[in-house]
């Protein structure tokens, strides 16, 4: 009986010989190649791989916005603070939307203040798990997500909303943005030194309620002085657009100003997300969700609806003058010097072989499983356009106000197609009513999915 022979199995020298052969040869000459490379020596490299047929978009008109009016667009420089940006201005119009006579121009809310609260409401609850994870080894999964995400500036979902609802807001001049503010990476490195010094005491058995005082009182001293003391009382006149004429605030504590000048307009705000893998759980939640207060399931956990209802949920809530927090991947097919986001607005793969491009098209759900693709920037969506120009007609496209400055994009907005917008965005703080009538259900143990802290986003996207 004569024996098949079987191809043996490639050794690590071969593959190794392999990788070498194909770093040593030459690229492959042709026109094309050459051509580009020729542009690239001179150009940006988004420029070269741009799609103009994609940027050969009609003017697209903005029919149902949320405010007429100019408004002062933030810049975040070099700083995380996007999704405090975003949420300072959702409430901005909140506030304009039943004061309207106030002047939108002048009208900021402080960043530094909730940054100061997210900071050190942040350094409370890493304390928290150190305490609560001291006996396990450091080599435990949970606690190297702990460590791996000490501190940052940066925040997600409803962060911002729940800092407010429990510390109050302020007018930008009532605590300015500083240096610290707009650059905050020095100020959060050294904060996260002193967390690491109060994290090796906790679990080298010390008291863990004076080692967390004494932590917090020193990461307070450097708050202060980098971002400002948070006033106690406020007191503000609000420029109106009729000359000469003020809308007074009489002095208030900053959680009295929310309470009666927003609260009454800011009902439950839910994080939704789309392009979930499990649309048979409605919710999605942390596990061991740490906060230093007591925080509701709504609060903190996710709510998962389909990319229609998500639509829809959007133009609701832009019909009745509520801009919305959302989270994109500011980094797809987005160019911002025209402020225009297509898909597909950018064709590097051009270059490459019929069997390259086939390698590349790998699945977005695959991508979106393995962490590949994820949120990494917050928004306000201010506006959309349809097809016939009417507000209940096929939308084309969203208005969105970035926080870059107003020489970025289109003096500071950015225009982003349908498709775009439900490819890249990954969900959005929105209010509850503006759901579908239907499409909300309360957390259960049978329609929630846990995930834990060190799983990454991927096992829901």
């Amino acid at each position: 009986m004569m024996k098949t022979k079987t191809k043996p199995i490639s050794s690590d020298s071969e593959t190794t010989d392999g990788i070498k052969k194909i770093i040593q040869s030459d690229c492959a000459e042709t026109p094309l190649l050459e051509m580009t490379q020729n542009s690239l020596a001179n150009s940006d490299w988004k420029d070269v791989f741009l799609n103009h047929r994609a940027m050969l978009h009609e003017t697209k008109n903005t029919v149902v916005r949320v405010g007429d009016d100019e408004r002062t667009i933030a810049n975040q420089e070099n700083s995380g603070t996007c999704w405090i940006h975003a949420t300072v201005a959702s409430y901005r119009e909140m506030f304009l939307n039943n004061s309207s006579k106030i002047d939108p121009e002048h009208l900021r809310f402080s960043v530094g203040y909730i940054l100061y609260y997210h900071l050190l409401e942040s350094a409370a609850a890493f304390l928290q798990k150190i305490y609560k994870y001291k006996d396990k080894p450091h080599t435990d999964p949970i606690n190297m997500c702990i460590l791996s995400n000490i501190l940052s500036e940066g925040g997600s979902g409803n962060t911002g909303y729940r800092l407010v609802k429990r510390y109050g807001i302020v007018p930008y001049n009532s605590m300015p943005s500083t240096e610290q503010t707009y650059n905050p990476a020095s100020l959060v490195e050294h904060l996260i030194k002193i967390l690491k010094i109060g994290a090796t005491r906790i679990r080298a058995g010390e008291d863990y309620k004076k080692i967390t005082n004494q932590c917090l009182q020193i990461i307070k001293k450097f708050l202060c002085v980098s971002l400002g003391t948070p006033p106690k009382k406020i007191s503000y006149a609000f420029p109106m657009k009729t000359d000469g004429k003020f809308f007074v605030v009489p002095e208030i504590s900053p959680l009295g100003f929310y309470r009666k000048y927003l609260k009454p307009f800011d009902s439950v705000n839910l994080y939704i997300l789309i392009n979930t893998r499990h649309p048979e759980h409605k919710w999605v939640a942390t596990k061991d969700f740490e906060s230093t207060t007591d925080t509701t399931l709504e609060d903190t956990a996710e709510f998962v609806v389909s990319p229609s209802d998500f639509e829809t949920t959007l133009r609701n809530s832009i019909q009745k003058k509520y801009a919305i927090f959302i989270g994109i991947d500011v980094e797809a097919d987005i160019n911002t010097d025209q402020g225009w986001g297509e898909t597909n607005l950018y064709d590097p793969d051009i270059i490459l072989s019929d069997d390259e491009k086939e390698f590349m098209g790998l699945d977005r759900k695959k991508l979106l499983a393995n962490d590949m693709l994820s949120s990494n920037h917050a928004v306000l969506i201010v506006g959309y356009g349809t097809e016939d120009n009417k507000p209940t007609g096929i939308i084309t496209h969203w208005l969105i106000e970035n926080s870059w400055g107003d020489d970025s994009g289109d003096e500071g907005y950015l225009r982003v197609s349908r498709e775009w917008l439900l490819e890249n965005a990954y969900g959005a703080c929105i209010q509850k009513r503006f759901l579908p009538r239907g499409v909300y259900q309360s957390p259960t143990k049978e329609n929630m999915i846990i995930i834990e802290c060190y799983e990454g986003r991927g096992k829901l996207l």
